[in-house]
């Protein structure tokens, strides 16, 4: 099997790579950045357009017929809206893309429909507005369409918020949760059944991804993630993120793809990678057996290259 891998440079990829080789699929790395890792230590690397040039799909397309790319595993969330649009032109040539539905992918990576979906749904989310001011704070400030942490701003009062909403364009404001930081990560089949959930503690984070983390199971959070993926049809990798204060959840964000931190929930007997590739297959998945308490910390590699290596 082959699948062809987005985003090979960001920290979250290397666990995937890696697992990826380890269950024998054959990977075909990609990326926009020519200095990404995952470009010189896959089984070929090219890199690619940026998801908003008009000539990523076509690049995709290019480098999907070249390698006989059976599935595509996009790690970016503007990679997955755009690809999401384009799933006919991919499944018509027998690629999978593991992509979920075009309007369940809006709804995550647009943090105002997210939280109108758990509105709507019953799911504890914190306060959130998209206009207007806030009555009470601290508050969190955030782009409307974002990942990583990047552009989150907390803001202590009204003055400061009026002052931050006239210089930060299309975001939310979200009122502020002091309480431990949970993801969950998932997989689901292709008809939205979730098969693996693990709950895991954020207990430091690096530009949005977790360097430090345990799994600690909670049966609540699982009830509602399992809940939000189902009701979603998520298909595939996910992973969901909230708040755990005084003994209640507070979900914030639904991500259609692997997490950052995922392989701690590997290595606690998630079988993410193993089960995906499985279903790619037709195969049956296998039961995962969650073992908790399994604390991940994080630190840096490095490979070396040359300059003639380099394909800018």
């Amino acid at each position: 099997m082959t699948i062809l891998r987005t985003g090979s440079g960001s920290l979250a990829s290397a666990p995937v790579l890696v697992g990826l080789k380890d269950l024998g699929v054959r990977v075909i790395a990609v990326d926009s950045d020519p200095l990404s890792f995952g470009l010189f230590t896959q089984d070929k690397g090219y890199v690619i357009p940026k998801a908003e040039e008009p000539n990523f799909i076509g690049k995709l397309k290019e480098i999907c017929k070249k390698e006989k790319v059976d599935a595509i595993l996009p790690a970016v969330d503007e990679e997955i809206r755009v690809l999401a649009r384009n799933r006919s032109s991919f499944e018509e040539k027998g690629i999978r893309l593991i992509v979920i539905e075009e309007k369940a992918v809006e709804t995550c990576c647009d943090k105002w429909l997210t939280y109108k979906f758990f509105k709507a749904n019953g799911i504890p989310t914190p306060l959130t507005g998209i206009d207007g001011v806030p009555q009470g704070y601290p508050v969190v400030m955030k782009p409307r369409f974002g990942r990583g942490g990047k552009g989150i701003q907390k803001i202590e009062d009204k003055e400061a918020f009026l002052f931050f909403s006239k210089r930060k364009k299309d975001c939310i404001w979200q009122e502020y949760i002091c309480g431990e930081e949970f993801t969950i990560d998932l997989l689901s089949d292709w008809k939205g059944k979730v098969i693996s959930l693990v709950p895991r503690k954020r207990l430091a984070t690096e530009s949005g991804v977790s360097v430090k983390g345990i799994v600690e199971r909670n049966k609540e959070i699982e009830r509602l993630a399992k809940k939000i993926a189902e009701t979603l049809k998520i298909t595939g990798p996910s992973n969901i993120q909230c708040f755990w204060k005084e003994k209640e959840p507070y979900f914030t964000e639904i991500n259609p793809r692997l997490a950052g931190g995922f392989a701690l929930s590997e290595k606690a007997g998630a079988r993410i990678l193993e089960n995906l590739v499985a279903l790619l297959s037709g195969m049956p998945p296998k039961r995962a057996k969650i073992k908790e308490g399994v604390i991940m910390l994080r630190y840096y590699e490095q490979i070396f290259i040359s300059k003639e290596d380099i394909d800018y």
